[in-house]
C-alpha cells in the first residue's frame, strides 16, 4: 500500500518527467519518440534510514543525450540509419559519395532524394550513417541538459525542493503516515 509520502513523491516525479519531455519537444529532440516515451519513475524507500525518494529511468541512449559523448568511439550504424530515416534526412548519391571522401554533410530537406536524384538505397543510408559515426568518433557529441542533474547546475533534487508546495506537502504526508502508524495520537 502506498504511503502518503509515496503519493507526494510520485506526483513530483511525474512533474519532473513532464519537464524533461517539454525540454525535448522545445529543442526538437524527437526523431522516433522512443526517448520521450521511455521515461518512467520508481518511488523508493529505505525503512532503516527513513529515507524516501524517486528514481527516473529512460532509454539507455538518453545518457548520451544528457552527458554527450567524448571523441574516440564509433556509434553503432543501425541506430544511426533508423535515426536518419525517422528524421527524414535525405540521403542522396552525393551524400554517399561525400562520406567516402570524409565529408559528413547531409541535407535535412525531406524527400530531397525523390526530386530527380533517385530514391535513397539502403547502401546510401549505411554510407551516410558511417560518415556520421566517423564524425562522432572525431568530434564527440555535445551534451544536452535534460535536467536530470548529471551535467547541469540544477539537479532534479534541487529543482523539486525549490517548488513552493513540495516541502509543505511532504511534511503533511509524513505526519499523516505517522498518524496511520499510531506514532501520533
Amino acid at each position: 500500500m502506498a504511503t502518503e509520502v509515496d503519493k507526494v513523491l510520485a506526483k513530483y516525479a511525474g512533474i519532473v518527467i513532464g519537464k524533461i519531455q517539454k525540454k525535448l519537444l522545445a529543442a526538437d529532440k524527437l526523431a522516433t519518440g522512443n526517448l520521450y516515451n521511455s521515461f518512467k519513475y520508481r518511488v523508493v524507500s529505505n525503512i532503516a534510514t527513513h529515507n524516501s525518494g524517486f528514481i527516473i529511468v529512460g532509454a539507455k541512449y538518453g545518457e548520451y543525450v544528457e552527458r554527450g559523448r567524448r571523441p574516440g568511439k564509433y556509434v553503432p550504424i543501425k541506430p544511426l540509419i533508423n535515426w536518419l530515416k525517422a528524421k527524414r534526412i535525405a540521403v542522396t548519391q552525393e551524400t554517399a559519395m561525400a562520406s567516402r571522401r570524409g565529408s559528413t554533410r547531409a541535407t535535412n530537406k525531406p524527400r530531397a532524394a525523390a526530386r530527380g536524384r533517385g530514391a535513397a538505397t539502403e547502401a546510401m543510408y549505411k554510407s551516410a550513417a558511417f560518415a556520421i559515426s566517423k564524425s562522432i568518433f572525431k568530434k564527440g557529441i555535445r551534451p544536452f541538459n535534460l535536467g536530470l542533474g548529471t551535467n547541469n547546475r540544477e539537479s532534479v533534487t534541487t529543482w523539486v525542493q525549490k517548488q513552493s508546495n513540495f516541502l509543505q506537502e511532504l511534511a503533511t504526508a509524513t505526519v499523516k503516515d505517522q498518524i496511520k502508524k499510531g506514532i501520533f495520537k
